[in-house]
Protein backbone atom coordinates (compact mmCIF):
# COMPACT_ATOMS: atom_id res chain seq x y z
CA UNK A 1 0.00 0.00 0.00
CA UNK A 2 2.87 2.38 0.76
CA UNK A 3 4.14 1.96 -2.81
CA UNK A 4 0.67 2.66 -4.15
CA UNK A 5 0.75 6.34 -3.15
CA UNK A 6 3.65 7.38 -5.42
CA UNK A 7 2.30 5.23 -8.25
CA UNK A 8 -1.15 6.77 -7.92
CA UNK A 9 0.41 10.23 -7.88
CA UNK A 10 2.33 9.40 -11.10
CA UNK A 11 -0.79 8.07 -12.81
CA UNK A 12 -2.72 11.23 -11.90
CA UNK A 13 0.14 13.52 -12.91
CA UNK A 14 0.91 11.86 -16.27
CA UNK A 15 -2.20 9.98 -17.43
CA UNK A 16 -1.52 10.49 -21.14
CA UNK A 17 2.07 9.21 -21.21
CA UNK A 18 1.47 5.55 -20.43
CA UNK A 19 4.11 3.42 -18.76
CA UNK A 20 7.09 4.44 -20.92
CA UNK A 21 8.71 7.55 -19.42
CA UNK A 22 10.70 8.42 -22.58
CA UNK A 23 9.55 8.17 -26.18
CA UNK A 24 11.65 7.37 -28.18
CA UNK A 25 13.90 5.56 -25.71
CA UNK A 26 17.07 7.10 -27.24
CA UNK A 27 15.95 10.52 -25.97
CA UNK A 28 16.95 9.39 -22.46
CA UNK A 29 20.63 9.77 -23.36
CA UNK A 30 20.26 12.30 -26.20
CA UNK A 31 18.11 15.06 -24.64
CA UNK A 32 18.15 17.19 -27.83
CA UNK A 33 16.39 14.46 -29.82
CA UNK A 34 12.73 15.20 -30.63
CA UNK A 35 10.21 13.30 -28.54
CA UNK A 36 8.64 13.48 -25.12
CA UNK A 37 9.87 12.59 -21.63
CA UNK A 38 8.51 12.61 -18.14
CA UNK A 39 10.04 15.26 -15.96
CA UNK A 40 12.25 13.02 -13.83
CA UNK A 41 12.84 15.84 -11.37
CA UNK A 42 9.10 15.96 -10.71
CA UNK A 43 9.05 12.19 -10.44
CA UNK A 44 11.86 12.19 -7.86
CA UNK A 45 10.27 15.08 -5.97
CA UNK A 46 6.85 13.40 -5.86
CA UNK A 47 8.39 10.14 -4.71
CA UNK A 48 10.46 11.89 -2.03
CA UNK A 49 7.61 14.01 -0.68
CA UNK A 50 5.17 11.11 -0.46
CA UNK A 51 7.83 8.94 1.20
CA UNK A 52 8.57 11.68 3.73
CA UNK A 53 4.90 12.21 4.59
CA UNK A 54 4.29 8.48 5.02
CA UNK A 55 7.40 8.11 7.22
CA UNK A 56 6.31 10.98 9.48
CA UNK A 57 2.80 9.55 9.88
CA UNK A 58 4.11 6.06 10.63
CA UNK A 59 6.47 7.41 13.28
CA UNK A 60 4.06 9.88 14.92
CA UNK A 61 0.95 7.71 15.26
CA UNK A 62 2.06 5.25 17.97
CA UNK A 63 3.93 7.66 20.29
CA UNK A 64 0.95 9.00 22.30
CA UNK A 65 -0.35 5.46 22.75
CA UNK A 66 3.12 4.23 23.76
CA UNK A 67 3.42 6.70 26.63
CA UNK A 68 -0.01 5.73 27.98
CA UNK A 69 0.89 2.03 28.23
CA UNK A 70 1.49 0.49 31.62
CA UNK A 71 5.15 -0.47 31.38
CA UNK A 72 8.40 0.61 32.95
CA UNK A 73 9.74 4.00 31.91
CA UNK A 74 13.02 2.38 30.86
CA UNK A 75 11.14 0.16 28.41
CA UNK A 76 9.23 3.15 27.06
CA UNK A 77 12.54 4.94 26.54
CA UNK A 78 13.95 1.94 24.69
CA UNK A 79 10.98 1.84 22.37
CA UNK A 80 11.18 5.60 21.92
CA UNK A 81 14.84 5.13 20.97
CA UNK A 82 13.71 2.89 18.12
CA UNK A 83 11.44 5.69 16.96
CA UNK A 84 14.29 8.20 17.21
CA UNK A 85 16.27 6.00 14.81
CA UNK A 86 13.21 6.09 12.60
CA UNK A 87 13.32 9.88 12.71
CA UNK A 88 16.85 9.63 11.35
CA UNK A 89 15.23 8.15 8.24
CA UNK A 90 13.08 11.28 8.02
CA UNK A 91 16.20 13.47 8.26
CA UNK A 92 17.84 11.52 5.44
CA UNK A 93 14.62 11.82 3.37
CA UNK A 94 14.80 15.58 3.81
CA UNK A 95 18.43 15.46 2.71
CA UNK A 96 17.40 13.58 -0.43
CA UNK A 97 14.71 16.17 -1.18
CA UNK A 98 17.23 18.99 -0.73
CA UNK A 99 19.61 17.41 -3.23
CA UNK A 100 16.77 16.96 -5.72
CA UNK A 101 15.79 20.63 -5.36
CA UNK A 102 19.44 21.65 -5.76
CA UNK A 103 19.73 19.57 -8.93
CA UNK A 104 16.69 21.38 -10.33
CA UNK A 105 16.43 21.46 -14.11
CA UNK A 106 19.93 20.07 -14.48
CA UNK A 107 18.43 16.73 -13.50
CA UNK A 108 16.66 16.76 -16.86
CA UNK A 109 19.68 17.91 -18.85
CA UNK A 110 22.25 15.47 -17.47
CA UNK A 111 20.47 12.83 -15.39
CA UNK A 112 23.38 10.39 -15.20
CA UNK A 113 25.57 12.98 -13.47
CA UNK A 114 23.01 14.86 -11.39
CA UNK A 115 21.17 11.81 -10.07
CA UNK A 116 24.23 10.43 -8.25
CA UNK A 117 23.81 12.47 -5.05
CA UNK A 118 20.06 11.81 -4.61
CA UNK A 119 20.69 8.11 -5.22
CA UNK A 120 23.34 8.08 -2.48
CA UNK A 121 20.84 9.68 -0.09
CA UNK A 122 18.23 7.13 -1.17
CA UNK A 123 20.63 4.25 -0.52
CA UNK A 124 21.43 5.51 2.96
CA UNK A 125 17.71 6.01 3.62
CA UNK A 126 17.07 2.36 2.78
CA UNK A 127 19.95 1.13 4.96
CA UNK A 128 18.87 3.23 7.95
CA UNK A 129 15.28 2.01 7.50
CA UNK A 130 16.42 -1.62 7.65
CA UNK A 131 18.48 -0.96 10.78
CA UNK A 132 15.56 0.87 12.42
CA UNK A 133 13.17 -1.97 11.69
CA UNK A 134 15.68 -4.50 13.08
CA UNK A 135 16.29 -2.67 16.38
CA UNK A 136 13.47 -4.33 18.38
CA UNK A 137 14.85 -7.79 17.65
CA UNK A 138 18.34 -6.58 18.60
CA UNK A 139 17.03 -5.74 22.09
CA UNK A 140 15.94 -9.38 22.50
CA UNK A 141 19.29 -10.58 21.14
CA UNK A 142 21.14 -8.38 23.63
CA UNK A 143 19.00 -9.66 26.50
CA UNK A 144 19.61 -13.26 25.44
CA UNK A 145 23.38 -12.70 25.24
CA UNK A 146 23.36 -10.98 28.63
CA UNK A 147 21.49 -13.90 30.23
CA UNK A 148 22.97 -16.90 28.41
CA UNK A 149 26.15 -15.69 26.76
CA UNK A 150 26.99 -16.28 23.13
CA UNK A 151 26.12 -19.83 22.08
CA UNK A 152 25.46 -21.51 18.80
CA UNK A 153 21.75 -22.30 18.56
CA UNK A 154 22.47 -25.90 17.49
CA UNK A 155 24.51 -26.86 20.54
CA UNK A 156 28.19 -27.07 21.39
CA UNK A 157 30.80 -29.22 19.74
CA UNK A 158 32.70 -31.61 21.98
CA UNK A 159 36.35 -30.93 21.20
CA UNK A 160 37.57 -34.46 22.02
CA UNK A 161 35.00 -36.55 20.15
CA UNK A 162 33.70 -34.02 17.65
CA UNK A 163 30.12 -34.97 18.54
CA UNK A 164 27.46 -32.41 19.23
CA UNK A 165 25.98 -32.04 22.68
CA UNK A 166 22.98 -30.00 23.60
CA UNK A 167 21.94 -28.48 26.87
CA UNK A 168 18.52 -28.98 28.26
CA UNK A 169 17.25 -27.22 31.36
CA UNK A 170 14.73 -28.80 33.70
CA UNK A 171 13.13 -27.19 36.68
CA UNK A 172 12.79 -29.66 39.55
CA UNK A 173 11.18 -28.38 42.75
CA UNK A 174 12.36 -24.79 42.15
CA UNK A 175 15.97 -25.72 41.33
CA UNK A 176 17.52 -25.39 37.90
CA UNK A 177 19.10 -28.66 36.77
CA UNK A 178 21.31 -28.68 33.65
CA UNK A 179 21.83 -31.96 31.87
Amino acid sequence: MVCAFPQRWMADRYPHKGHIPVQPIERAWIPTMPGRCLNTGTLWMGSGISSLIIDVFILMLPLPILWRLQMKTARKLQISGVFVCGYLVVVVSIGRLVTIVQAGNELELDPTYRIATPVLWLGSEIAISIISVSLPSLFFLGKHIRLHGIQAPWGRSNSTTGSRTTRSHHRIQGEMVTS
